[in-house]
């Protein structure tokens, strides 16, 4: 049974974690509105094919750049794990497999990424589809 105190400290340091974890999204929220959306219904920027396609574009962007954060923190999860599995092989096993996880997803959303930006290059399309600008 795990005592009133600890399972306190635990809640209190698994806020602490969670709200600094988040602090990066709080930064994307403040800009997301303006990059995310290209039109506003104008003559001058009309929301028509080309303003959707850019929506896309942008959706994809911040998924790959929130894929990082993502797998740092389940390395990190993964980490804690190991680091306190005391000889416990289930706990080993367990950490282990959320590294191997991880890095086959990353690797996954990575080269998805790749693909669909060699695609695009190769059809000519010049597009701003580049985590990397």
């Amino acid at each position: 049974m795990i005592k009133r105190t600890s399972a306190r400290k635990f809640a209190a340091n698994a806020i602490v974690f969670l709200g600094m974890a988040t602090l990066p999204l709080l930064t994307f929220a403040a800009i997301l509105p303006d990059r995310l959306i290209s039109c506003n219904g104008t003559k001058e920027s009309p929301c028509d094919f080309k303003a959707l396609i850019q929506l896309v574009h942008n959706i994809i962007n911040f998924l790959v750049y929130m894929s990082a954060p993502v797998a740092a923190v389940a390395f990190a999860w993964a980490g804690v794990l190991y680091l306190t599995a005391a000889g416990d092989e289930t706990k080993i096993g367990k950490a282990h497999t959320i590294f191997t996880d991880v890095l086959i997803g990353l690797g996954i959303v990575l080269s998805a990424w790749l693909i669909v930006k060699l695609i695009v290059t190769g059809l000519g399309v010049k597009s701003g589809l580049s985590p990397l600008r």
